[in-house]
């Protein structure tokens, strides 16, 4: 799982507009922290946000696109509607052409679903290094090398007359919480000669010599510059460092490992900072039987969920101050008033609806109902179609429920395999093994494939 910021960067789309395909139901995030606040989005999610703009590249309005999504077209169909444009695009005057380079990014993306292959990564430490920086901002993000050369070339120039030695590398530092398609923010460094008596206080002027820390791992792998395989290697890096049970846990650095002017085959060294995910292999990795569809660990369950109707109350908010937990007294105090109730477990239904303000959710303390009539004055009622869920334990009393959500979608899920099939989406099923002791147990309802 990818914080926004993280997956924005990743997927070179800003913040404010993952915000905008949540808020109309187009692109949904697997999974909102309640407890924070914070939204994380899977690596599976990013095919759909490929043909979103993909789709949004060749002019099509977000509605169209969110009917042409709804009608699952295939990767060939998809392929033959861009290719199709193409032919159009290469007819155009020269100010189309950037457009056309952009629907071919988004191409090669698509082409590549299903078959994300890992890269050729490796674990390694990263000495403290010595650095000429200097910082800039490039007018767009497809002019970022550019500026990048030009902040170079002024370092050189500075440390040519200030007689410092570099060693022939270079890098960019990536410090940018989320993705900016305009003005971004660069930073430059050429790494120097450490010796015993050169200056290590910033210089005058717009060259800061300073010390980049040591990093105990970093994930690595060399990919090609050009922007497609440049994206590419980022998005199989992150799949390499998730499915080794690692986080991302620092500004990412790319290596250049040629000069600038050597374009034609010019590759760089992407480098992850990463910690170890301390929620990974918690639970054991699910193996689901090929003819049964259905798995079972030691605890963790693939169960078939059945249709359901319930009737409870609903909140709406960030959860900021536990709400929720006002929510399930008042239902508790009001159990009686629901009719046909079967007595059956209760159910917290956590959704995103579309249309609801940045940040906000939707959460239901649900009782099971026989047939929805009769609904109690303040309470809402839903159907709940049959679905196969993931059913993940949830041990000892709610006040460290938010570690088990980060446990299940930060920890099991990556190492599952399985695919979520309603972001945003989940259930608490408070069945008779809860009783809100220290040797309480209920499970957290995930739909998946």
């Amino acid at each position: 799982m990818l914080k926004i910021g993280d997956f924005s960067k990743l997927a070179r789309v800003t913040v404010k507009t993952l915000h905008h395909y949540e808020q109309i139901g187009l692109l949904r995030p697997a999974w909102i922290d309640r407890f924070t606040g914070y939204r994380y989005y899977a690596l599976q999610q990013l095919p759909r946000l490929n043909r979103i703009l993909a789709l949004k590249d060749l002019g099509f309005s977000l509605d169209e696109v969110a009917r042409l999504l709804d009608r699952d077209l295939s990767a060939a169909q998809l392929r033959a509607m861009l290719q199709e444009k193409q032919e159009e695009l290469a007819q155009r005057v020269r100010a189309e052409v950037r457009r056309l380079e952009l629907v071919e990014v988004r191409l090669n993306q698509i082409e590549a679903e299903g078959r994300l292959l890992l890269p050729d990564a490796a674990l390694k430490s990263a000495p403290e290094l010595r650095v000429a920086v200097k910082h800039g901002v490039a007018p767009s993000v497809e002019r970022v090398p550019e500026r990048s050369q030009q902040l170079y070339r002024a370092i050189t120039g500075w440390l040519n007359e200030a007689r410092l030695r570099p060693t022939g590398e270079w890098l960019a530092l990536h410090d940018n919480p989320e993705y900016i398609a305009r003005e971004v923010p660069i930073e430059t460094a050429v790494v120097l000669e450490a010796r015993a008596g050169d200056p290590i206080s910033p210089p005058p002027g717009a060259v800061t010599l300073r010390w980049l820390p040591a990093v105990p791992e970093m994930a690595c792998a060399v990919v090609s510059r050009q922007p497609a395989e440049l994206l590419q290697g980022y998005t199989s890096l992150y799949q390499w460092v998730e499915a080794n049970g690692y986080l991302v846990a620092g500004p990412v650095r790319e290596f250049y490992l040629q000069e600038p002017g050597e374009e034609a085959e010019s590759m760089v060294e992407v480098q992850f900072p990463v910690e170890r995910n301390r929620h990974w292999s918690i639970y054991p990795a699910v193996k689901i039987d090929k003819e049964s569809e259905m798995a079972t660990t030691s605890e963790v369950k693939i169960i078939q969920f059945p249709a359901t109707k319930l009737v409870g109350l609903r909140y709406q908010g960030k959860n900021e101050h536990d709400e929720i937990a006002g929510v399930w007294d008042e239902f508790n105090r009001r159990y009686r008033e629901i009719q046909h109730n079967t007595r059956g477990a209760a159910i917290g239904v956590c959704r995103i609806p579309p249309g609801l303000p940045e940040g906000e959710f939707e959460y239901i303390a649900c009782a099971q109902v026989s047939q929805i009539a009769d609904v109690p004055e303040g309470m809402v009622s839903l159907e709940l179609q049959e679905m196969k869920v993931v059913a993940y334990p949830h041990h000892g009393k709610l006040d460290t429920l938010g570690e088990t959500y980060q446990a299940l979608y930060k920890g099991w899920l990556p190492q599952s395999g399985l695919e979520v099939v309603a972001p945003g989406f989940d259930m608490e099923y408070y069945g008779e093994e809860f009783d809100f002791s220290d040797n309480s147990v209920f499970y957290i309802y995930l739909p998946v494939k």
